[in-house]
């Protein structure tokens, strides 16, 4: 009895021991590990992760990998200035604008003719709707018309985007709880599309067609991953006056990322998954209720990374993204400009616009040069050379933006603000760009699909 007794003992002892030293060992590698990842950050080293295939062919590049790793330790000040440095933009040549600030009253949006040098604005107040067009004549602006109707004649929702078309004098405003397409040569509304279920939040015109598309929320088919909203294409045509909902997997519709090729051929949806983010592209076609889409090319970075925009260049070669750095749960999180070669996929450049925050209204401009977007919270409205990353410039208005439209063509933007609208044209480079951005996006897009004939599917990846 003694003896099985002591023998128990020696059994708990043994045990005892053991797991000390398995747990001083365990408590060592962490050290190690801890002390690894400070060295690669101090010597500015990263992971690469390799590359990953999803099922059904859909490829995600994971390079971004190498640019950021997760450090989940509370980080200090000379942490955080490294990576403030590290990511912060890179200053260029700083132009010369020409500013024209022009009062007005209630919300304001904007929107460039495609081709002219005429700006379209909407003011909506308590009472009244108005539309006003203004065109640029020798660095001066003209006010060419305005119209105003009254609320109680003229319902809608609070508007949250406004497109031009681009062959009519027409205009795309979404609001909340409709669609209206307004001509505005005519000062008529020609066409009304209104959901009693749904909540518009994004749109814009086919090229010279009569057909609109847009983003709706389709709440039953939610994504219970973060508990996100995934979103459907609706494509209406507004002289016929119908519509088709189109759905897309929850998988693959994330936010509301996504656009519509120049061409009118084309769309692409930023998706998200479990091991990261990526993008598809798939062929717009009217009265189908699944959209077919090419399984590759399909790429982008992953792991701890987030795209919040996306949109095409003018002439539909190059598609530019927002993609936010995540270093761990305690930093902050650093955005950067990607941009895409269409054809091949592949990375032509990328450059950082410093700590992440909120950016929005990401377009192309001047023919493609450029690139625009408001940061901070709408408080920022900065241009970047498209073509080398450098900033450009960059705006500070305190009362804050409500509204972001870069003409594709000259070196113009337009700003509203709540005290009125801003109008900004570059005096550095005053070159018109020549190219017949129909014609190039038709050309590109007919390429892809030529390229990827192939790769294109109906069948979707669970």
């Amino acid at each position: 009895m003694i003896s099985k007794f002591l023998k128990v003992l020696k059994d708990l002892f043994e045990d005892d021991t053991l797991r000390q030293s398995s747990y001083a060992m365990s408590r060592e590698k962490r050290s190690q590990k801890d002390a690894e990842n400070n060295r690669k950050l101090a010597e500015g080293r990263r992971w690469d992760f390799g590359n990953k295939r999803f099922s059904n062919g859909v490829y995600i590049n994971i390079k971004l990998a190498n640019e950021r790793e997760s450090i989940h330790r509370i980080p200090n000040f000379d942490d955080i200035a490294r990576l403030d440095e590290r990511y912060k933009p890179e200053i260029g040549v700083s132009h010369e604008f020409h500013q024209i600030d022009i009062e007005l009253d209630g919300s304001k949006h904007v929107v460039w003719h495609p081709n002219q040098p005429k700006l379209i604005c909407v003011t909506v107040t308590k009472s009244k709707f108005g539309v006003v067009i203004y065109r640029l004549v020798n660095s001066d602006v003209q006010k060419e018309s305005e119209t105003f109707l009254s609320l109680s004649d003229f319902s809608m929702g609070e508007i949250l985007d406004m497109q031009h078309h681009l062959s009519y004098p027409h205009i795309l405003l979404t609001c909340e709880d409709r669609l209206l397409v307004w001509d505005y040569e005519n000062s008529t509304l020609i066409a009304e599309l209104i959901f009693d279920d749904k909540l518009f939040v994004k749109g814009g015109f086919y090229p010279n067609q009569s057909q609109v598309w847009t983003l709706v929320p389709n709440r039953s088919r939610q994504n219970n991953w973060e508990n996100r909203e995934v979103h459907d294409w609706i494509i209406w045509d507004y002289e016929k006056d119908e519509f088709t909902e189109t759905e897309i997997p929850p998988r693959y519709q994330y936010k509301t990322c996504a656009d519509m090729h120049p061409s009118g051929k084309l769309g692409i949806n930023v998706f998200d998954d479990y091991d990261g983010y990526g993008y598809f592209l798939f062929r717009l076609q009217s009265n189908i209720e699944v959209f077919p889409h090419y399984s590759e090319p399909s790429v982008f970075e992953t792991i701890d990374t987030q795209i919040d925009q996306v949109c095409f260049s003018p002439d539909g070669r190059y598609v530019a993204f927002v993609s936010d750095v995540v270093w761990g749960k305690y930093y902050p999180r650093y955005a950067g400009i990607l941009i895409h070669d269409l054809l091949t996929s592949e990375q032509t450049l990328r450059f950082w616009i410093g700590r992440s925050t909120d950016e929005k209204r990401l377009a192309f401009g001047y023919g493609g040069k450029t690139i625009a977007f408001l940061q901070d919270n709408n408080l920022d409205f900065c241009i970047y050379d498209a073509h080398t990353g450098h900033q450009i410039t960059k705006l500070r208005v305190d009362s804050g933006i409500v509204d972001l439209s870069s003409h594709r063509k000259l070196g113009c933007y337009a700003v509203t603000t709540t005290n009125g609208l801003s109008i900004f044209v570059d005096e550095t480079d005053t070159r018109v760009s020549d190219t017949d951005f129909e014609a190039s996006s038709k050309d590109i897009a007919e390429e892809f699909m030529e390229e990827y004939a192939n790769e294109l599917t109906y069948r979707w990846a669970k």
